[in-house]
């Protein structure tokens, strides 16, 4: 790792990791990377750490430099790589910021975006089953992103548009800013436009349906029905469900609080129907809820919940609705879930 064949200095990669480094400073990078795997990894652990000290907010109060520093003067005297040197000051902040960091995942990786042909910072945001996060976007939009979700978008919006891709659940309130449409890239060929809005948008990959919820502003939910494409615009209160399978919508009328409590840290039942209260359930507390009995499928619940576990959840399920219960052994050993069948 202390062989460098071309000199880098530092200040260029903290400058290029910031996203401030010119085309110029770039191809220089660039060709650094591509002299050995050691340089690459080092490049995305700097990115990586650079991106969760903006998101954590903790740099004002954490004086990383200063701290380095004390490290480097007891070192004077010593010779030591680049290299080395930033991997020493990576291990100093991460072992600072480790502990918010277990509670969601992100990491700012290094890719090319076409057609642009132009090399740009892309962000990718992950959250741990059963947790949620929130942040902000470069244009000041906030966002709250739920259980085993991912969130993609660039480091700095284009001119032209903001676009952000989207595989899980998220609340987003859009900045408005009429010259620079919003796009939200969805699974099976779909996307949300959006102007300054407030909305809930669930789209799992694996998930049979695409739950789009608009609480204010305006929203068009776009999808491809054969060699046609469809846009659909939303009233605020309005709830549209799209089927993956057959590419049919239906729009419902909701206050939206039983779609978006889950970012609050609450599970509202709003006559909820059985089993939408349990995909909801699922996502909270990271676990399979196999529905036996057809008899159920109509069950609607009302009713908010906030700390209580989900084994006293489902008690309440059973004195209302007289459901069952328990939980049972997985056969497939790879499976992480717990699952409990309601019968």
């Amino acid at each position: 790792m202390d062989r460098i064949q071309q000199p880098i200095e530092e200040q260029l990669l903290i400058r290029y990791c910031a996203g401030q480094a010119t085309e110029q400073e770039c191809a220089l990078i660039e060709a650094w990377v591509a002299q050995s795997v050691e340089h690459e990894q080092l490049l995305r652990q700097l990115m990586s750490l650079s991106w969760h000290a903006d998101l954590l907010r903790v740099v004002p109060q954490l004086d990383t430099e200063k701290a380095w520093q004390q490290v480097y003067r007891k070192l004077q005297g010593k010779t030591i790589s680049l290299p080395r040197r930033l991997w020493m000051k990576f291990q100093l902040v991460a072992a600072i910021l480790i502990f918010p960091l277990m509670m969601t995942f992100g990491v700012l990786y290094y890719d090319a975006v076409q057609p642009a042909e132009e090399s740009v910072c892309l962000v990718e945001i992950r959250t741990n089953p059963g947790m949620t996060t929130q942040f902000e976007l470069p244009d000041g939009s906030k966002v709250h992103l739920n259980s085993e979700s991912v969130l993609r978008y660039p480091a700095t919006f284009a001119k032209a548009g903001r676009r952000v891709e989207l595989e899980g659940e998220a609340y987003f309130d859009v900045k408005k800013e009429p010259e620079r449409p919003f796009v939200v890239k969805t699974p099976h060929k779909t996307q949300v436009e959006v102007s300054g809005t407030t909305f809930n948008l669930e789209a799992y990959e694996s998930q049979p349906e695409i739950h789009a919820t608009l609480l204010t502003g305006k929203i068009s939910f776009v999808f491809t029905q054969g060699a046609t494409r469809h846009a659909l615009k939303l009233n605020p209160g309005h709830k549209l469900i799209y089927d993956v399978a057959t590419s049919g919508t239906r729009i419902s009328v909701t206050n939206g609080q039983a779609e978006a409590a889950w970012k609050d840290g609450k599970i509202i039942f709003d006559a909820t129907p059985l089993p939408e209260a349990l995909r909801m359930l699922e996502k909270r507390f990271h676990v399979r809820l196999n529905l036996r009995n057809p008899r159920l499928w109509k069950e609607a619940f009302t009713g908010t919940f906030t700390t209580q576990r989900l084994e006293r959840i489902l008690e309440v399920f059973e004195l209302s609705s007289g459901i069952r219960w328990r939980y049972v052994s997985n056969p497939n050993k790879a499976e992480e879930k717990t699952t409990i069948e309601i019968y």
